[in-house]
Order: C-alpha cells, then structure tokens, then sequence
C-alpha cells in the first residue's frame, strides 16, 4: 500500500522534535514492508525551509542542515508534481477545513487521487482533517 506523508513528519527523522520516535517508528514500519511514500513537489521547498529554520533558531551549521537534507532525499518519497485536478482539489480542501491557504490541503489532495492515507505530525490539520475523511492519520496514533 502506498502513504502520502508531509514536510513536518519527515522533518523528524532528521531533527529532534517531541514527534521523532513515533516518526521513526512508522517510518521503519514501512520501510519493512515496502511501502511506496509519496509527497507532493512543494515537500521539497517544505523540508528545505524547515532545516533553514532549525538552522536560524538553533545555529545548526551549513554542513549539519545539508546533511540532514542528503537525508531526507534519500528517503525515497516521490514527489508528485502538480496537475489542473490536483491544484483544484487542493483548494477544495482549503476551503473544507477553512484553512487560508492551501500547501497542507495539497497533500490531501494527492492521498485523494492516489487513494492513500495520508500522514502528518501536524495535530491540527489530522484532527480537523479526520472529521472529514477516516484516512487521516496523526503520529499521535503511532505507540
């Protein structure tokens, strides 16, 4: 089966956060049984501009936040470029969970059209998102 996970997720694998081991753990869950892990392009610029983040709040050095990066490219999640039906699905989205704007409604979208669940360490978007939809899943369900 295939899984749509987000920036905030894979971020922590490679950063540590209250949410690593759960991430781990469901990570090397599917890395056991062969999961196919896709993300929409935008996770790209997503996981980039969290490391510089981490990089300005906590003064990771360049070499540190690259490698993180060399990380997370090869996790193997393929990215999925944007399409008219996804675009327009993602904004559907927005609008169902009254978010202002629509990157997290983009990986809604793609599990939609891939008929997947979707993953995210995001509390908020899991549990507004799963009052619409039961394939929305939150590391808070990860033991």
């Amino acid at each position: 089966m295939s899984q749509v996970v987000d920036a905030n997720l894979s971020v922590a694998l490679v950063l540590a956060t209250p949410y690593s081991a759960p991430a781990q753990r469901l990570w090397d869950r599917w890395n056991a049984e062969a999961t196919g892990v896709y993300a929409p392009d935008l996770w790209a610029y997503e996981v980039t501009s969290a490391l510089r983040k981490a990089m300005s709040l906590t003064g990771m050095p360049l070499p540190e936040a690259e490698a993180c990066l060399g990380v997370l490219t090869h996790l193997g999640v393929q990215l999925v470029p944007p399409t008219p039906e996804l675009d327009r699905l993602a904004l559907r989205w927005a609008e169902r969970l009254g978010q202002a704007t629509a990157y997290d409604a983009h990986y809604l979208a793609l599990a939609e059209v891939l008929e997947c669940d979707f993953w995210t360490a995001d509390r908020r978007l899991a549990r507004a998102a799963r009052n619409e939809v039961p394939w929305v899943h939150g590391l808070d369900e990860i033991a």
